[in-house]
């Protein structure tokens, strides 16, 4: 199993996908989030203010708070984009943060 579809598994997702954004998702965790506990804690924090409007720029991708969700798209392949359900993204950021505790520290 690669660590994205550990990822999703992780978060709960299929592996297999959810209308095809997950393996974004799942990319976006593990690139651009990673083992950071404050970057994931500043993220559900921002995403979770009504009136989010920043961008947020990590590895290979830029996370951006919409009227109608969050997109989700790769800084460098214009074709990997997806918008998400803010309400769900916050939730998979929440899971995430919650497993990096189970995780040994380095």
């Amino acid at each position: 199993m690669d660590s994205h579809a550990k990822a999703l598994e992780l978060l709960g997702l299929p592996v297999d996908g959810l209308a095809g954004s997950p393996p974004i998702l799942a990319d976006y965790v593990v690139s651009d989030v990673g083992r950071d506990v404050r970057r994931a804690e500043a993220l559900i924090a921002a995403l979770g203010e009504a009136d989010a409007a920043a961008q947020f720029y990590g590895n290979l991708y830029v996370l951006e708070p919409e009227a109608d969700g969050v997109r989700i798209r790769h800084l460098y392949d214009e074709a990997r984009l997806a918008t998400l359900p803010k309400a769900e993204v916050i939730t998979w950021l929440t899971r995430w943060r919650a497993l990096l505790d189970t995780l040994p520290q380095s």
